[in-house]
């Protein structure tokens, strides 16, 4: 009996988080709530002035808007897996970057040296701008790891000059 009292419970509470979840706890087809919980988002790149893909500015919430977490192609945010999620392969990795706040990339690219004040002398010196993003040299040749995806990604010139602007006036919060 006690056991029969447990399963009534256990079921009950089920069909009353499936009811708040969005579902129906009588079968059938989701709510329109419960189908916008799996439904994921359509990516859409932020706006970002024709010509210029990479934005204006070299203050970090400009950057982070832009660039590291606006959740378009090359940004720490692009993919489940990136460092957009506490969860993600990326925030979970030995870099440890964490970008799914602003403040938090900010202090993690810190953190892990990748950009430090004391790179404020030879901003493009920095491990963040000479080894982790990747980019086209001078010569043609690529070099960087980062981003993974899309693997084919290449930052523009622009958004390196604006990353190192930042990091050329000692990393500041903004």
């Amino acid at each position: 009996m006690k056991s029969a009292r447990a399963a009534v419970g256990i079921l009950l509470a089920a069909g009353a988080a499936c009811a708040e979840a969005g579902g129906d706890p009588t079968g059938g087809q989701l709510t329109p709530a419960g189908q916008l919980a799996v439904t994921p988002p359509v990516f859409a790149p932020p706006a970002i002035d024709a010509g210029n893909e990479c934005g204006t500015g070299s203050k970090w919430s400009e950057l982070y808007r832009d660039i590291f977490g606006s959740g378009k192609a090359g940004s720490c945010t692009f993919a489940a897996n990136c460092h957009g999620t506490p969860t993600g392969d990326g925030a979970l990795s030995a870099s440890a970057i964490k970008c799914f706040d602003e403040a938090g990339c900010r202090q993690s690219i810190i953190d892990q040296f990748l950009a430090r004040p004391s790179n404020a002398e030879n901003p493009t010196g920095s491990p963040l701008i000479k080894g982790i993003l990747r980019a086209r040299t001078a010569s043609g040749t690529l070099r960087g790891i980062m981003p993974r995806e899309p693997a084919d990604y290449v930052f523009p010139q622009a958004c390196l000059d604006r990353i190192s602007g930042w990091i050329a006036n000692g990393v500041p919060a903004d």
